[in-house]
């Protein structure tokens, strides 16, 4: 019998084990697939603390501009004390998981901030900014916030 009957064999009316491993083999091989097709995009990851004076997309560094903080998309604003916080924070909201996005704001790795807090950009990641804050009950504490939140960079920035 030929390799090829043999595994259409063992796919079709083989035992049911192999069946299974195949068929989970094919959805795994669909999963890598998909996640690095482009489909499902991942959130901006952050840069860490240490790496700042990146350029922004447009080419221009931000760093040292004031800004305000503003709410994009209708969704408040949050800032993340380091660059882990930031990825894992924004993967649970992309995802819907709010008991992940709710612990972290609990163990304090990410902070409401109010409209319209003032900010001044310390780093710069990829969609992403370090600011520390001028004004409001958290004057003087940094973190990571997405660049839709920065009003007058997200206006130069287009988004």
């Amino acid at each position: 019998m030929s390799p090829e009957k043999r595994v259409m064999e063992w796919l079709t009316g083989g035992t049911p084990v192999l069946y299974l491993l195949v068929c989970f083999t094919a959805l795994l091989g669909a999963v890598y697939w998909l996640s690095n097709s482009g489909r499902f995009t991942r959130p901006a990851q952050a840069t860490p603390s240490g790496q700042l004076g990146q350029r922004g997309s447009a080419g221009a560094s931000f760093l040292g501009a004031v800004t305000r903080l503003q709410p994009h998309a209708g969704q408040p604003i949050w800032i993340a004390r380091d660059g882990r916080a930031y990825n894992l924070f924004w993967q649970a909201q992309a995802a819907g998981d709010a008991r992940h996005a709710e612990a972290l704001l609990h163990s304090g790795a990410v902070f409401p901030v109010e409209d319209d807090t003032e900010a001044r950009v310390i780093g710069e990641g990829r969609g992403c900014y370090r600011v520390r804050l001028l004004e409001g009950e958290r004057q003087g504490q940094e973190g990571w916030a997405p660049a839709a939140n920065l009003a007058s960079l997200a206006a130069h920035r287009g988004l």
